[in-house]
């Protein structure tokens, strides 16, 4: 009989409501003043994997206390001033949102909870400033309850750990990068391959976010980092070979002669060994079969470099596969007997001061403008919608599109509010006890909670679960009256609509422009790497191009996008970034008479990447630049190549290829006409 399992999210909602349930019944029993913020903390925390929630539990802690302290600095000292408090605040929401988004680890949230917790408690005490200290300690109060509760519920039932789910990802990774790799040895070239590939890059990046809960979940914390950390290494190194793989696949069996023989038989036998599961002995047998095909005859021709490139590129993939699978395995079984590998330190992700600012000063203007409507109307419920800013502007910080926090106001105005008018007037009045409440709110919250386990939905399905539990405000006795409802609810709709208003005016931009703005910051980084002195090493430099193109997918997948942006194939700049890092490693032992042409070539490539990220992709690679990499490939190969030599060799072949896909193949210029 085939057993029956119950989904993650259906046990997740239930978690969380049961989570929630017992968050308002302790509320309610303790007597707080506002037991729903008891309850809605339950479901801002809950993630479906608990060493997100932890984190997230103890980051809230540490945002709300910071945010009450900066209410109990700035309300006591500009009690006197309205608007000046209200500015005050608004700085520190939009200065928590910008240090939020420079930090890409649960550490953000603590910070983004700063901000909006800040606003919960502060607004309301703008024109009411007497009791302030009860005020904050109420919130601090009901806000640890629920995280408590959840905290507890999400570590006993059924917890899903971080590491089985990065186990599962990566292994899923694996096996999409083996298809590509079986691909790619194929020469298979069709473009429908380029969205799938860069999905395979999103997930490199995934993996490294996820990983940073690991800290709240395992106690063997020092070495699962670390393996994780080498595994991401691994496949942010697998991308840029899978992809420099297919490209000399095509490249030489486009070629009338082909594949060279011997290497034909290679590149089968390595499809074969991914097909049949990647072993280490096999591959290490593959590996000493590909080595000697790296030695180069005296003046090689360009065929014959793109075969060294293909073979090397091969050996490459095939060790940071058998690598990856003994990290898996230890991963796995900390016990196990299979070859150490060196586990990696943790890099920290690339972030956006721009962005992070643009956010930051929208969240302000925003705000600001709220405020002042609100001081100088008099509206009672003004404090409510200053407060709804602030948390919307925070939870779609990182968003270059409006459209979602759009679809939430909608939501609001069409589900939300209405199924929160049914409760309060016609469902709440007719129940009696805390039994009859936990009925009548589980089909909404158990619908919804199970929505908020999907990664796409879940900020809108928790917006609709925080705005009908605002409206709601349950209390231990029923007292909902209309004129109360209905000044909350406006205040919502208003605070959603100023948010979402003042976003698409100051930070709101078109998805091509997005897109164009990552790929501006990859040739900028490139640019920086070839004129400037340091050089950053090559995982380094692959790890921040991967994760550029983790937030380049999604973009590049959207309909209508101009031809110039869909033609563009990003992982071409992560291959030529690796190739002008191979040439740059090697410079420092080339020949003299090489290492003069490759400073040359370097600032020239500099200059290309540079007036890439000031003009676009209408600054073609010049004339001068091929003609410097030729001369380069033909004093680096004027006589037997140095074995010492060949990875930097290889790197300026894939630096012709990657910068001049379509230029005629490579010709050895006569001596006198080499620049």
């Amino acid at each position: 009989m085939k057993r029956f399992a119950i989904p993650a999210f259906a046990i997740f909602s239930l978690s969380s409501f049961a989570a929630a349930m017992l968050a308002l019944y302790l509320a309610f029993s303790i007597g707080l003043p506002r037991p729903y913020w008891a309850m809605g903390t339950v479901y801002v925390i809950s993630q479906p994997i608990v060493g997100a929630t932890r984190s997230k539990a103890i980051y809230r802690i540490g945002g709300t206390l910071l945010g009450a302290t900066a209410v109990l600095a700035l309300v006591p000292n500009l009690v006197n001033a309205p608007v000046i408090l209200s500015v005050a605040l608004a700085l520190w929401v939009s200065a928590c949102i910008f240090i939020s988004m420079l930090d890409r680890s649960p550490r953000s949230y603590l910070f983004l909870l700063a901000g909006f917790s800040a606003a919960i408690m502060g607004f309301p005490a703008v024109n009411a400033p007497d009791g302030i200290w009860d005020v904050v300690v109420a919130r601090c109060e009901e806000i640890g309850l629920g995280i408590i509760c959840a905290t507890a519920v999400h570590s006993v039932v059924f917890p899903r750990p971080v590491s089985v789910v990065i186990v599962n990802r990566v292994q899923a990774w694996l096996e999409s990068a083996d298809r590509w790799a079986v691909d790619a040895l194929a020469g298979d070239g069709d473009p429908r391959m380029v969205r799938e590939r860069r999905d395979v890059a999103a997930a490199a990046t995934e993996v490294q976010m996820l990983a940073t809960h690991l800290p709240f979940d395992t106690s063997r914390l020092t070495e699962v980092s670390g393996l994780v950390a080498a595994l991401r290494e691994r496949m942010v190194l697998i991308i840029p070979t899978l992809s420099g793989i297919a490209d000399r696949t095509v490249t030489l069996k486009r070629d009338p002669a082909g594949l060279p023989p011997r290497l034909a038989g290679l590149v089968a036998d390595t499809t074969a060994w991914v097909r049949a599961g990647a072993d280490r002995p096999s591959g290490e047998t593959l590996l000493a079969r590909l080595t000697p095909l790296k030695d180069l005859p005296p003046q090689p021709g360009w065929r014959d470099l793109l075969a060294a490139s293909l073979a090397a590129r091969v050996a490459s993939y095939i060790g940071h596969r058998i690598e990856a699978d003994e990290l898996m395995s230890r991963l796995r079984d900390p016990g196990a007997t299979a070859p150490a590998v060196q586990p990696a330190s943790v890099r920290p992700l690339p972030i956006d001061v721009r962005t992070a600012a643009i956010a930051g000063a929208a969240a302000f203007c925003s705000i600001v403008l709220i405020c002042l409507f609100w001081i100088e109307t008099g509206w009672t419920y003004g404090a409510g919608a200053a407060v709804i800013v602030a948390v919307f502007a925070s939870l779609f910080a990182g968003q270059d599109d409006v459209k979602p926090a759009s679809i939430v106001l909608v939501l609001f105005a069409t589900v939300t509010a209405p199924l929160a008018a049914f409760y309060s007037f016609v469902v709440l009045p007719s129940i009696s006890g805390f039994p009859m409440l936990t009925l009548a709110l589980a089909p909404v919250l158990l619908v919804f909670g199970a929505i908020l386990a999907n990664p796409q939905l879940g900020t809108l399905a928790l917006s609709v679960i925080m705005g009908f539990n605002v409206v709601l405000a349950l209390q231990p006795t029923y007292q909902a009256e209309f004129a109360n409802f209905a000044n909350a609810t406006v205040a919502q709709l208003l605070g959603m609509a100023s948010a979402i208003g003042l976003a698409r005016w100051l930070r709101a931009v078109s998805v091509d422009a997005a897109a164009w703005r990552i790929l501006r910051l990859n040739w900028r980084d490139l640019a920086a790497q070839a004129l400037g002195s340091a050089r950053p090493p090559q995982a380094v430099v692959s790890a921040r191009l991967v994760d550029r193109i983790a937030a380049l997918a999604p973009k590049l997948a959207a309909p209508a996008l101009p031809d110039d942006l869909v033609a563009i194939e990003a992982l071409r700049d992560l291959r030529a970034g690796l190739a002008l890092l191979a040439v740059q490693d090697a410079r420092d032992t080339a020949p003299p008479g090489v290492a003069r042409r490759i400073d040359d070539l370097v600032r020239l490539v500099g200059r290309y990447f540079s007036g890439l990220a000031t003009a676009g992709r209408s600054a073609e690679p010049t004339a001068p630049l091929r003609v410097a990499i030729d001369a380069g490939l033909a004093a680096w190969t004027d006589g037997a190549p140095d074995p010492a030599q060949t990875d930097g060799l290889l790197g300026l072949v894939a630096l012709r290829r990657n910068l001049f896909p379509d230029s005629p193949n490579f010709q050895r210029p006569p001596l006198g006409d080499r620049p």
